[in-house]
């Protein structure tokens, strides 16, 4: 069975799992060592070479220390009561 990936909108998250890892302060090989995921395929999902799948979305938020919905929603774009629902 083929595993879903997510990219409806690529760009918003790819660049949410840039900028929280970078404020996190991993470097791809840090991200690499916590998920399993490869460097190389990291580096893809974040410039949009390749899509990323639910199951590596899960494993990246996880490792970062934050939900799947923080990367795929924007929080800008939310209500005050929507943004509460996802805490």
């Amino acid at each position: 069975m083929p595993t879903a990936a997510y990219n409806d909108t690529p760009d918003g998250v790819l660049n949410r799992i840039r900028e929280v890892r970078k404020s996190r302060g991993f470097t791809l090989e840090q991200l690499e060592a916590l998920t399993g995921i490869s460097w190389q395929s990291l580096q893809r999902y974040e410039t949009g070479v390749r899509p990323v799948t639910l199951e590596k979305l899960a494993a990246i938020a996880e490792a970062l220390g934050v939900s799947v919905s923080s990367l795929v929603i924007d929080a800008n774009e939310l209500s005050k009561e929507e943004s509460e629902m996802l805490e």
